[in-house]
């Protein structure tokens, strides 16, 4: 009976023994191979490829300088001032934030007086703007101002974004060659509070793991307003 004994024993500490070692090659294989990282390297990647790639394609220039009025002739209700740029396409806003009438003839713009103080904006994202119709005529403005420098800003063009979702909804495939993008993916933009303003149809996928990331753009629109939003980018295999 004590040989029995012994030989269960013996038994049963060759098993811990075993399991030992097998439990110290697993942790040995997972601290040196690391899997785990690998694997998440490896969906943040894909994660990273398309957050690029997406807002590469949504994405314009918005350029904004300044005018200072320093003299005014109050009978006239126009003003005209040398555009810095080339860009017909412009939106000008007053100090108050007020938009005001206004269009480029030739080399100059031609606004209507609202304040000493304004905003040009410049964008693809705009339409032509038409010359206001200036019945008190226009003040030549050579002397009478001063231009602010010229900024530029990476912003995402509304019409861009719903050309997107639009292409994404009837012909998904085609988005993903154009864009140069192998996983699947989905899109979803959230306003302040988190509400849905726009969403891909992507089907959902059950069992798989999806990565995800929120970025926070500015969509801007054809009247010039820049509109805070989170952009969701959903990647899986």
């Amino acid at each position: 009976m004590k040989i029995t004994r012994d030989k269960k024993g013996a038994e049963h500490v060759e098993t811990i023994i075993s399991f030992v070692i097998f439990l110290s090659l697993i942790i040995f294989i997972l601290v040196v191979f690391k899997p785990l990282t690998l694997f998440s390297k490896l969906g943040s990647s894909n994660l990273d490829i398309t957050e690029s790639e997406i807002l590469k394609n949504i994405s314009m220039e918005l350029s904004v300088y300044s005018v200072k009025i320093s003299a005014v002739d109050s009978e006239k209700d126009c003003f005209s001032i040398k555009n810095k740029t080339d860009d017909d396409r412009l939106i000008m806003r007053n100090e108050s934030g007020e938009k005001i009438n206004s269009g480029k003839q030739g080399d100059v713009i031609n606004f209507e007086k609202n304040g000493d103080f304004y905003r040009i904006y410049l964008s693809e994202e705009f339409d032509v703007g038409s010359p206001p119709g200036c019945l008190g005529g226009i003040e030549e403005g050579e002397g009478k101002y001063t231009l602010g420098v010229l900024k530029t800003y990476d912003v995402v063009s509304n019409y861009s974004l719903n050309n997107l979702f639009k292409t994404y909804d009837e012909n998904y495939p085609g988005l993903k060659e154009e864009l140069g993008i192998k996983n699947e993916f989905n899109i979803v933009v959230r306003n302040k509070t988190s509400e849905i303003l726009k969403t891909t149809k992507a089907y959902r996928p059950v069992g798989i793991e999806v990565m995800a990331k929120d970025i926070p753009i500015e969509i801007l629109d054809k009247d010039g307003n820049l509109n805070p939003v989170t952009l969701n980018i959903q990647v899986w295999s």
